[in-house]
């Protein structure tokens, strides 16, 4: 439970920061819709804020000694657990309610010592520098300072407009010779001033946050965390009720990577979309999974294929390397990449949702993700800026102006009519649900009778008749039993075994493998009947085997 008040920001708004109230009505009326319940006060938030302070407030770092600097304030083999380091990256509190910053090695914090020799160092993973002590105390006191004074120009500093942050970015780079944009730092800024600061400590993070509420963010780190904080503050929320709410809205980082479908016999769209999926060609390559090696795809070993397979003149391997790129990327994709599926300039459809690579060889793009298609695009759509040629498959999009377009329409979108969107879907044929056969029994009919009375062989003449003989159409037929089941007449997902991996994937039952035939059937020019026969219909609980679809059995359209 939370003590925050929601504001009322649904007044008309007439001021220069118009965008940033909008932005905060876009989270504060989330919270009301979805409901959220936050699991934190600002009690225990401020908790957590006191205990930084007890130990390591701008004054306390400003007093201390030469003898305990360096173990207060970096990883040291003395106090490793206690210092200020540790607090930020590893206390529990801190990193719930104040933002992570975890992963990758000491290195960030500028200055640690080495658990193994006692070593004092500095630099980077790759080229590390060792400091004497003399040497680690004079550079952990510059760092000390950074924070000290750093801490003081935020604290003088007025903060109420996104250019009042633009002031402040360029102070703290110069009192901190740029080093106020080291997560760890910022961090320890935030929790003096979580009034004034918001702990996205990522740029990444910053720039999706700001995407996503619809404002374009600034160019500089403090500009960005300041408008974050402008957002907040309108919606009167601590940063972790704005961090939770944002998140259950937003999700995590979103990569938009275009995907062109369209090739010299016109784009794919509808049988990607009657797949439920998106697709790459180049298909020679085999499936993609045989060229991963220690958890990562080899883009060598593709180039090198390609350059066997489709590029042999020679000098060809650059354009096979772009190419072995852009299968990287595509294969690359995770939960939070959307594709921005094109026909050249044209976009078609956001794709989200993705699901794990697979290979169809019988298919043109036989590189394939399951995904979910939202048509969100209308016929005169596109993309604001054009940065490569039609020849570039699949590359994730980096510009500002598409990717603030691209986050309106993903999250602000609904999509368009279905039948608009089938004309832009070209070559896509609705379906024709109806064949016009001429026959003297209804669509649905029971035969009943005692056994051996001729049901079976009876409608076994009535299929051939319909089917004329097998020349039209095709059927199904399935017995029912005491145990059949929904899933066995549906379909359900089952583990498929494919040379030595083993996954999951749709089974259709016969019910829906005649359905899906049908429906292919009846976006042709000449659509023609399908058949399914159940025997031994009474023996099964109907209701269950045949479940919602039973009720849609006796529709007209």
């Amino acid at each position: 439970v939370s003590d925050i008040t929601i504001p009322d920001v649904d007044e008309e708004i007439e001021s220069e920061q118009d965008e940033y109230h909008l932005a905060a009505k876009i989270v504060t009326n989330h919270i009301q819709e979805a409901g959220i319940q936050f699991d934190v006060t600002i009690e225990e938030l401020d908790a957590v804020r006191e205990e930084l302070l007890s130990k390591y407030s701008p004054d306390k770092l400003a007093e201390l000694t030469d003898k305990n600097l360096l173990q207060t304030i970096f990883y040291s083999v003395d106090m490793n657990n206690e210092s200020l380091c540790y607090f930020l990256e590893f206390n529990v509190n801190s990193r719930k309610y104040f933002g992570s910053i975890s992963g990758g090695s000491a290195f960030k914090f500028g200055l640690f010592q080495k658990s193994d020799d006692g070593q004092w160092t500095t630099g980077s993973p790759i080229h590390p520098q060792k400091l004497s002590e003399e040497e680690a105390l004079k550079y952990g006191k510059k760092i000390r300072d950074y924070l000290v004074n750093g801490a003081k120009v935020i604290e003088e500093t007025e903060l109420n407009t996104p250019e009042d942050y633009e002031v402040l970015n360029t102070k703290l780079y110069e009192v901190t010779e740029g080093s106020s944009e080291l997560a760890w730092m910022h961090k320890y800024f935030v929790m003096m001033y979580p009034d004034k600061l918001t702990s996205y400590h990522n740029t990444d993070w910053q720039k999706h946050i700001l995407y996503s509420l619809k404002i374009k963010p600034s160019a500089t780190y403090y500009g960005r965390d300041g408008q974050i904080s402008i957002i907040r503050r309108y919606a009167n929320l601590p940063y972790a009720h704005f961090f939770r709410a944002c998140f259950d809205k937003f999700g995590g980082i979103k990569k938009f990577c275009r995907l062109d479908i369209s090739d010299d016999d016109g784009n794919h769209a509808k049988e990607l979309l009657m797949d439920s999926c998106v697709g790459i060609g180049w298909n020679k390559l085999g499936d993609l999974t045989g060229y991963v090696s220690g958890g990562k795809i080899n883009k060598k070993a593709i180039t090198d294929t390609l350059v066997a397979e489709y590029f042999p003149e020679y000098g060809k391997g650059n354009i096979a390397s772009r190419k072995a790129g852009e299968l990287f990327t595509f294969y690359d994709a995770n939960a939070d990449t959307i594709f921005v599926v094109m026909d050249g300039d044209k976009p078609l459809a956001l794709v989200d949702e993705i699901g794990d690579n697979y290979f169809d060889a019988e298919k043109v793009l036989g590189h394939r993700r399951m995904g979910k298609w939202h048509k969100c695009f209308k016929a005169e759509d596109k993309l604001p800026n054009t940065s490569v040629g039609h020849m570039t498959t699949c590359y994730e999009l980096s510009d500002e102006e598409n990717l603030m377009y691209l986050y309106k329409k993903y999250y602000y979108s609904d999509d368009v009519v279905e039948d608009a969107q089938m004309n832009i879907l070209s070559p896509y044929t609705p379906p024709v649900y109806r064949t016009y056969l001429k026959t003297k029994y209804a669509m649905n009919r029971i035969i009943f009778g005692a056994p051996g009375t001729g049901k079976s062989f009876r409608l076994e003449c009535d299929r051939i008749d319909i089917l004329q003989n097998g020349i039209v159409g095709d059927f199904e037929r399935v017995t029912f039993h005491p145990d059949y089941s929904y899933s066995q007449f549906m379909g359900t997902y089952k583990p498929v075994c494919e040379g030595r991996e083993i996954y999951y994937k749709f089974v259709p039952g016969p019910f829906m493998r005649i359905y899906v035939e049908a429906i292919k059937n009846g976006r042709t020019n000449n659509p023609q009947p399908y058949v399914l026969l159940i025997e031994e219909i009474n023996r099964a609980k109907v209701a269950a085997v045949f479940g919602d679809i039973f009720q849609l059995l006796d529709r007209d359209d």
